[in-house]
């Protein structure tokens, strides 16, 4: 079985921000999903030996029918409400479970080939394009010196695309962050997908998309 975490490793799918910041809000709720089912665990516990009586022997003395009947009643309604909060934390639980390893691996390749292809299929802008294509193939042969070589950096209308090339996988998969995180003077968001390929040990290419905001005036 292919773990969601060991997809994670190969794959390493970064949305600059985004997408890193979904999976992230995914971890963060579940386990604050998990905690919150334990508290109201401890809490419901409390709540019966708070109000539930030994036996009848155990109630005050002076207690009446009707009392008694009203003591159930809250007794029945805090056990009604205590269900329902299992209920609720179940289906919360249930709805930030992690998608299947294999769909989500597809859907991440389909979804970078497909801004691939946009980014092939944009009008290059002749006045942004070829300052943001030297700004950019200049700071990542600074960035990735030593580490990865650039291939080519080709600029559209608001999109960069960088071809970036590693000795092999494993450098790819322990380095690709040098490219990503590096602060640009051409602001962009990026991504970079490194699905891993048959031979690990021969040169490996990946692409990074960058999407470049463009000021509307």
């Amino acid at each position: 079985m292919i773990s969601f975490r060991s997809v994670i490793s190969a794959m390493m799918p970064i949305l600059a921000g985004a997408l890193a910041g979904a999976i992230a809000t995914v971890i963060v709720s579940r386990e604050a999903a998990d905690e919150k089912s334990r508290k109201s665990t401890a809490v419901a516990g409390e709540s019966r030996t708070r109000y539930v009586p030994r036996s009848i022997s155990s109630v005050n003395p002076g207690i009446g029918a009707t009392d008694l009947r009203e003591l159930k009643q809250r007794l029945s309604a805090l056990e009604e409400r205590d269900e329902q909060q299992d209920s609720d934390q179940k289906d919360s639980h249930e709805r930030t479970e992690m998608p299947d390893p294999v769909e989500w691996k597809a859907q991440k390749e389909s979804h970078h080939r497909e801004i691939i292809a946009a980014h092939q299929r944009a009008a290059e802008d002749a006045t942004w394009a070829p300052q943001a294509r030297a700004s950019l193939l200049k700071e990542i042969r600074t960035v990735g010196s030593g580490s990865f070589d650039v291939r080519d950096v080709d600029c559209r209308t608001n999109t960069c695309a960088a071809v970036l090339e590693w000795k092999n996988y494993d450098e790819a998969v322990n380095n690709w962050s040098t490219a990503v995180e590096h602060n640009y003077e051409v602001s962009c968001n990026r991504e970079i997908l490194l699905p891993e390929p048959s031979d690990r040990s021969t040169p490996y290419q990946a692409t990074m998309v960058m999407t470049c905001p463009r000021d509307s005036g």
